[in-house]
């Protein structure tokens, strides 16, 4: 089967996305007032950080909607990530389609992060969107940051080869696809993708 680069191939429009992070309080307890300076500095620096939370949040709120498949969209999640790591030359081999997703632990030092995001996977779109596979699982990634030279969190890697796209996004383009080249095919895996998210449980 062929691999299709990623090109321009919809208008970027927002799906229904759903991700939480976690809030940490600043509450001090009585054993933590006895610690040196130097071990509360060492554990403020450990905490997840805002702008770690607001890198990988800002890239999941792109990346899951249909942002893999535009041009402009490919340039807004190279801005997220280091320049030698930017997605415009990744191939569109598989889709997977989700109904959400979860911003779970973080692990920070100084310079590097590790991030945990949680996905609720529904099934699996081929390069063509013409063949769909139900494929209800969850599953986590691993997101790896590094601080550039200017202080800037940079999403380094990440866990997945494939585009994650929610699967609303996915259906809105199968109803593109037909209107550009009729073919009851992608209305067919349009409403097989509906079914499956209208099961109890899986939405």
């Amino acid at each position: 089967m062929m691999r299709l680069l990623l090109t321009a191939l919809v208008t970027s429009v927002f799906g229904f996305t759903f991700f939480s992070t976690a809030v940490l309080g600043d509450t001090v307890s009585n054993k933590e007032q006895g610690k040196t300076n130097s071990e509360k500095h060492n554990a403020r620096d450990n905490q997840p950080s805002k702008e770690i939370k607001e890198t990988v949040g800002n890239f999941l709120k792109l990346a899951t909607n249909d942002a893999w498949l535009t041009e402009q969209g490919r340039e807004k999640l190279g801005n997220l990530m280091g320049s030698e790591y930017g997605p415009t030359n990744m191939y569109l081999v598989v889709v997977v389609l989700i109904s959400g997703y979860h911003i779970g632990e973080i692990i920070s030092t100084e310079k590097t992060a590790e991030v945990a995001v949680a996905y609720e996977e529904i099934g699996r779109l081929d390069e063509d969107f013409y063949k769909f596979k139900e494929r209800k699982r969850k599953s986590v990634v691993k997101f790896i940051l590094a601080k550039n030279d200017q202080g800037i969190w940079r999403i380094t890697s990440f866990g997945y080869d494939s585009p994650h796209i929610h699967w609303s996004n996915a259906v809105k383009h199968l109803e593109k696809l037909y209107h550009s080249a009729p073919d009851p095919q992608y209305r067919k895996i349009a409403q097989q993708i509906i079914a499956t998210t209208k099961q109890p449980g899986k939405n």
